[in-house]
């Protein structure tokens, strides 16, 4: 089985541009050491309506699972470099996201990424779980329910500086509330925005969220969610200890 360096590698090259943002906390060595199922590849999916790989687009993927990880190799063929930007930690212990085919994915694809003959500047594609924020917390249960905010990812500015002038989102309408915070910016930065389903790509407007825009918002939307000592979102909810009367 695939070591925690070496995967992290694969997915994060130390010449890539953009490897400061992959997310580390499926390759945390606790974390990696859960991979208890082996996926041996994942399923095949069309990628003929990416735009070209030409370093002027940027592409998001808000995707179920393991969805997203099927999508990216499949760009990775095109030319694009995938950035997870995975947040959720596992657990074995009744977890709101099983992140764990995640991790099985990681490692699978990995090999191939390390073989794929992409450019240090390679056009970024980032990667988000849409069940990030799915199940209802309660006793006993495992909270890694998590957000992603405009830090998680490149500002407009960068972006722009790389020669990035349009993204597309691939996407489920409608935009999750969260991933609308750091597009918004990006629009307000300069960036075109596109939403593509299947082969058909339209433009796309993200009116101002009513959250994220200022510390006091972001700290009311990341109220309730419980951060891991060893980095990103999760913690065990414990069942309510009862006192004597």
């Amino acid at each position: 089985m695939t070591d925690v360096p070496l995967a992290y590698d694969q997915w994060a090259p130390a010449d890539g541009r953009w490897s400061p943002w992959v997310k580390p906390v499926l390759f945390h060595p606790r974390n990696w050491s859960l991979r208890l199922q082996v996926i041996s590849s994942l399923p095949e999916v069309d990628a003929n309506w990416a735009p070209p790989a030409d370093g002027s687009w940027a592409l998001v993927i808000d995707a179920p699972g393991t969805e997203s990880l099927s999508l990216a190799i499949a760009l990775a063929r095109r030319g694009w470099r995938p950035v997870p930007l995975y947040n959720g930690v596992p657990s074995m212990l009744s977890p709101l996201v099983d992140v764990i085919p995640l991790i099985a994915g990681i490692e699978a694809l990995g090999g191939e990424l390390a073989r794929l003959p992409l450019k240090p500047d390679a056009p970024p594609v980032f990667l988000l779980d849409s069940r990030r924020m799915s199940g209802m917390p309660r006793e006993k249960t495992f909270d890694n329910r998590w957000v992603v905010t405009p830090q998680d990812l490149p500002s407009a500015n960068r972006l722009r500086y790389h020669g990035i002038t349009q993204v597309a989102m691939v996407l489920a309408p409608p935009v999750a509330e969260d991933l609308a915070s750091v597009l918004n910016r990006w629009q307000e930065g300069g960036l075109v925005l596109h939403h593509q389903i299947s082969a058909e790509r339209q433009p796309l407007d993200v009116p101002r969220p009513r959250w994220f825009r200022s510390l006091r918002e972001r700290f009311l939307v990341m109220w309730g969610l419980r951060r891991s000592s060893a980095g990103g979102f999760g913690g065990y909810i414990p069942e309510p200890s009862k006192g004597g009367g």
